[in-house]
């Protein structure tokens, strides 16, 4: 069952717009094991809000958004217990503390945009990975979601005369 009633879920156009049409790559990532200080530089040099975890071999274990991070600082652990050399992502980490499961939520290359949205707002997610045999190959945002319905309503294909 759905999070919510996407209206436009049986619309055929709409859902013929897969995640591979919509995603942005390449992808900026943190490494499994990346200190705090490397995730709030990565945020602030890429203007991205919400970055994938990988392991070393690029497979997917969860993802640290803006709001996980703020949570961390909210639940203490800037309070001068640790240091920013101290903390890292790893795999305990990431669940424990960024309060993300594992593996993390993504969608497949071939994902029809209801499934996309479905899972987005199930998860209140801003982002969501694209996983292609165990790679995250994109990303695909509620900007580019709202930049495609916007293209395909703007070229309808019904006469309004």
């Amino acid at each position: 069952m759905p999070a919510f009633e996407f209206p436009m879920r049986n619309d055929p156009e709409v859902e013929s717009i897969r995640a591979l049409d919509l995603m942005t790559s390449p992808v900026v990532t943190l490494r499994d094991g990346a200190r705090l200080s490397e995730v709030l530089e990565t945020i602030l040099a890429s203007g991205v809000a919400t970055l994938p975890v990988v392991s070393t071999d690029g497979t997917l274990i969860a993802l640290v958004t803006e709001e996980s991070v703020a949570k961390a600082e909210m639940l203490g652990l800037w309070s001068g217990r640790f240091t920013w050399s101290d903390i890292t992502l790893s795999k305990r980490m990431t669940a424990a503390v960024f309060h993300f499961a594992e593996p993390a939520t993504s969608v497949g290359p071939a994902a029809r945009l209801s499934e996309i949205v479905d899972q987005m707002l199930e998860k209140r997610l801003r982002s969501i990975p694209v996983v292609d045999d165990g790679n995250v190959i994109g990303m695909v945002g509620w900007r580019e979601i709202f930049a495609a319905l916007v293209r395909l309503h703007s070229n309808p294909p019904y006469s309004t005369s």
